[in-house]
């Protein structure tokens, strides 16, 4: 379900993009009343090594434990993280760079910059698989 992530369109950190992923896992479980929730949010995080492209995933359950995941983490090439930097999103900038539209579902700005060898989905799942363990091995998990 479409649900709001209660952070800026453009994340600008991972501490965003995780409250923005922890945000739609609850309005997704509470919306669908469902055992668990899942969110997903993408955004870009400052490094030395420059602006980097990454996602975060969050699971809830009903007793409000959760899993947080992580994707790998893309080097934005200059003219974008400029372009992000100055307050544009990502997705428009990728349509306009490569003169399509809606690249977000066509690969994203991951299967852009890999050329194609991985695209959003594969990027996304590393994330929700991480965010999951928590829940596929709990005994492992209990403190």
């Amino acid at each position: 379900v479409i649900v709001p992530s209660g952070v800026s369109v453009m994340p600008l950190s991972d501490t965003e993009c995780i409250v923005g992923a922890r945000n739609r896992a609850i309005a997704a479980r509470d919306r669908l009343r469902a055992d668990y929730g899942l969110g997903i949010e993408g955004g870009v995080q400052s490094q030395a090594e420059g602006l980097m492209l990454t996602a975060w995933a969050v699971m809830v359950d009903g007793a409000n434990r959760e899993g947080v995941g992580g994707s790998g983490r893309l080097p934005l090439p200059a003219v974008i993280a400029r372009r992000i930097r100055d307050g544009e999103e990502l997705g428009p900038v990728m349509d306009e760079l490569l003169n399509e539209d809606n690249v977000r579902q066509k690969g994203g700005a991951v299967g852009a910059l890999t050329a194609g060898l991985i695209d959003r989905s594969q990027a996304l799942a590393v994330a929700v698989a991480y965010a999951m363990a928590p829940f596929l091995a709990p005994a492992l998990y209990r403190g």
